[in-house]
C-alpha cells in the first residue's frame, strides 16, 4: 500500500457504514493491532479478488481461522484476536487437529495413547478424546463391546489446542486481566477457549462432512470492548485500517447486490416458466 494512499485515507473523513457491534467491525478492529504489512496484504488481496471468494471466506470464522489469516497475512487466528495485548512472538498455539483415523491402530484394533499433552490439560484432553472415540463406535445388544465404524474414523475430526505463552510475566498480567474482565472472558469463550488449570484451551469434535466447528454465541459489541480493554492496559499501537474497511464494505455491498439480483432473476425465471406451462 503506498504512503500516499494511506495518508489520503488518514486525513479524509470516511463515513463508517459498519455497525459498531458487527462481526466485520470486530475483526477489522483486531487487525488494527497487528501490523501495517498484515493490513496492507489483506487490503490488496481484497482489491485483487474478482471472484468475491475472499469476502465470503472472511465472513466465516472457520475460514478466517483456516485460510484467510494464515494464508493471506501469515497470522494465526489467536494472534489476531489477542493482538491488542500480545506481540505475535509472545505466544504460540500448541496442540493438534486431526482426523481420528490417524489415532487408530487398525492392526491391533485399538486407539493409540497420546502422551505429549501437558499435565495441566490431561483431564481435558481425555474428555475430548473419549468423545471423539464415541463418535466412531457403535454397539447393540448382540455385541459384547462397542465396535469401530471405519467410515466414521475418516470423517471425525478432533481439535485440541491451547495457548502457550513465552513471556511469563505478560502472561500472568493477562490472566489477571482475564479474571477481572468479563468482556475478555466472553470473547475467548465465544471462540471456544476455556480457562482450565491456568491454561487457555479448547477441545472439539466434528463431522467434517456436515459441519464446521461449533462456537457459542458471541456478542461482538462485548468482544470489541475486550479489544479496547486489552489495548488500554498494554498500550499497543493501532494501525490505520480505513482503506481495509472501505473495501470490505464495498465487497459486502457487491455480494448483497449480486445475491439480490440472482434471486430476482431466478424468481422471474420461475414465474415465466410457470406462466408458459399454464398457457401450454
Amino acid at each position: 500500500m503506498s504512503t500516499d494512499l494511506r495518508q489520503f485515507f488518514t486525513t479524509d473523513h470516511i463515513p463508517d457504514k459498519l455497525e459498531p457491534n458487527s462481526y466485520e467491525k470486530f475483526f477489522i478492529n483486531a487487525l488494527s493491532y497487528t501490523s501495517p504489512k498484515a493490513i496492507d496484504d489483506l487490503t490488496i488481496a481484497f482489491e485483487e479478488d474478482e471472484s468475491d471468494d475472499l469476502i465470503q471466506n472472511f465472513q466465516e470464522i472457520d475460514l478466517l481461522d483456516e485460510h484467510v489469516f494464515p494464508d493471506v497475512i501469515d497470522y494465526e487466528f489467536e494472534k489476531v484476536i489477542l493482538s491488542p495485548f500480545f506481540d505475535r512472538n509472545e505466544f504460540a498455539v500448541d496442540g493438534f487437529e486431526t482426523i481420528i483415523e490417524g489415532l487408530y491402530d487398525e492392526q491391533n484394533e485399538v486407539f493409540v495413547n497420546v502422551s505429549f499433552i501437558i499435565p495441566q490439560l490431561k483431564g481435558v484432553f481425555r474428555e475430548t478424546y473419549a468423545e471423539a472415540k464415541e463418535w466412531c463406535e457403535y454397539s447393540d445388544e448382540t455385541l459384547s463391546e462397542p465396535k469401530v465404524d471405519y467410515y466414521c474414523l475418516g470423517t471425525t475430526e478432533m481439535q485440541f489446542l491451547y495457548i502457550k505463552f513465552k513471556n511469563k510475566g505478560k502472561a500472568r498480567k493477562f490472566r489477571k486481566l482475564y479474571k477481572k474482565s468479563y468482556q475478555i472472558r466472553a470473547m475467548l469463550y465465544g471462540f471456544g477457549y476455556r480457562f482450565i488449570n491456568g491454561q487457555f484451551v479448547k477441545g472439539n469434535v466434528r463431522n467434517i462432512e456436515i459441519e464446521g466447528w461449533e462456537y457459542p454465541d458471541l456478542n461482538f459489541g462485548v468482544a470489541n470492548e475486550a479489544l479496547e480493554i486489552m489495548a488500554n492496559v498494554s498500550k499497543k499501537e493501532r494501525h490505520n485500517t480505513e482503506l481495509l474497511q472501505i473495501i470490505v464494505e464495498r465487497k459486502e455491498d457487491d455480494c448483497d447486490y449480486k445475491f439480490t439480483s440472482n434471486a430476482l432473476i431466478s424468481a422471474l425465471s420461475n414465474t415465466l416458466k410457470t406462466k408458459s406451462e399454464v398457457i401450454m
